[in-house]
């Protein structure tokens, strides 16, 4: 199996983080994987389409538009899944993120199994 995915954060030394641990579960299970990295919203949008990205982990506080609007403008066109990974933990941001169409969320620091 081949997926593309797309992490979105304004956190560089985070992004990498993330991306070693999937490079990492892809050697582990012999699975393809290509990431795309974006240091925020208006590039993964940009970038969507022509990535053929199929999994979007993504971040809600970034300079420029936030991940919310991020979601609102991927849900719609696409329906690829979006995880959202957030240092907010509050059950409102939360709730917002599932409204907004992500299909999971998940609070930072986690452990990489949480990911998986």
């Amino acid at each position: 199996m081949y997926m593309n995915i797309a992490i979105c954060d304004d956190d560089l030394l985070y992004m990498n983080q993330v991306k070693e641990m999937i490079e990492k579960w892809g050697k582990e299970h012999h699975e393809d994987v290509s990431i795309y990295l974006f240091n925020h919203g208006d590039a993964l949008i940009n970038s969507y389409q022509k990535s053929h990205i199929e999994v979007i982990l993504l971040d809600i506080m970034m300079p420029g538009i936030d991940g919310y609007e991020v979601c609102q403008q991927i849900r719609y066109q696409y329906q690829c899944p979006i995880i959202f990974i957030s240092a907010l933990s509050e059950e409102d941001n939360q709730l917002q993120a599932y409204q907004l169409g992500g299909d999971d969320y998940i609070t930072k620091p986690f452990l990489p199994s949480i990911l998986y």
